[in-house]
């Protein structure tokens, strides 16, 4: 059996960010509920309300086993030979 795991933003690193470098990074990077890619003003909110609930990272589109607070994606498994 195989595993995966998906990638995982740092909230803090990514808030780090010049407000320019911000821009150019993750404008149209995030999403809202219903897909809509978020400008980076909105992206940066959101990310603030992530960090102030405690959380330390922010999930990739699709994973459905992630500790927000330390460890990211917990990691998918595979059938031999799967992807």
């Amino acid at each position: 059996m195989g595993q995966s795991f998906h990638i995982s933003q740092n909230i803090a690193g990514a808030l780090a960010y010049s407000d320019k470098d911000f821009i150019e990074t993750f404008d149209g990077v995030f999403s809202d509920d219903n897909g809509r890619p978020l400008p980076a003003t909105e992206a940066k909110e959101l990310l603030k309300q992530e960090l102030a609930e405690g959380h330390k990272l922010i999930r990739s589109v699709g994973c459905d086993n992630f500790d927000p607070f330390e460890h990211g994606c917990l990691g998918h498994n595979h059938p031999e030979g799967g992807s």
